[in-house]
């Protein structure tokens, strides 16, 4: 037995096969859930770390599906957003 433990020795409950598997999901949930942590999650109108990640994103998801135009009117709303929060600070 490799590891004590007070109900005696206790194989392994996955097998190696199972265990590779389990680690490979991990991984890619993993990945995924920081993908929409950092692409996808709306942070507010004001200017955080992930900003210039999810416009350089949304810019390229815009070029991939033939949008134009939206990053512009996008960007002029968030300005404008934060030109009123900065009135209101005020």
């Amino acid at each position: 037995c490799r590891f004590p433990c007070i109900l005696g020795c206790v194989g392994m409950v996955l097998s190696s096969k199972a265990q590779r598997a389990w680690k490979v999901a991990s991984i890619a949930i993993t990945g995924a859930i920081t993908f929409h942590c950092v692409f996808q999650v709306d942070y507010g109108p004001q200017e955080h770390v992930f900003s210039g990640p999810q416009r350089f994103y949304r810019r390229k998801v815009d070029e991939m599906l033939g949008i134009t135009g939206a990053l512009e009117k996008d960007v002029s709303e968030k300005q404008q957003q934060q030109d009123a929060i900065a009135d209101q600070q005020r």
